[in-house]
């Protein structure tokens, strides 16, 4: 379970990573390789580094990042869906069924398993197991 939702999460970060980087394009073409890296790596680094450059690079800059980020996340979420959509296809489908073994009259196991837990305190000191 754990390994599935750290795949899904690495899959789902690098398609999200590789539209946005793709997406950014020609704004980031004129950056220092520094500052292509830092626009790349994320949306906020991108505003940032926007409001530190000449007025038409900046607006060029962040609307390309702000187009980008949409564009990216959209198929990103997608896929997170697609993988979710699995995951309950394959418990439907490989998960045993939950028998119910307890009779209609006999509802004393689910007293029982009602008063586990820290909730049994509470239903002691009340008196509500009592009956009465």
């Amino acid at each position: 379970q754990m390994l599935a939702g750290a795949l899904s999460i690495a899959v789902v970060g690098s398609v999200m990573y590789a539209i946005y980087a793709a997406r950014l394009g020609d704004a980031v073409a004129s950056l220092p390789a520094e500052a292509r890296e830092v626009v790349r790596d994320s949306i906020g680094g991108a505003i940032q580094l926007a409001a530190s450059l000449p007025q038409e690079d900046a607006l060029a800059l962040s609307v390309a990042a702000k187009s980008a980020f949409p564009d990216a996340l959209c198929p990103a979420v997608l896929i997170g869906a697609g993988f979710s959509l699995v995951g309950v296809l394959l418990v439907a489908k490989f998960m045993p069924a939950r028998g119910t073994d307890v009779s209609e009259d006999d509802d004393s196991s689910l007293q029982e398993q009602a008063l586990e837990g820290p909730l049994a305190l509470i239903d002691e000191r009340s008196g509500a197991g009592d009956g009465g």
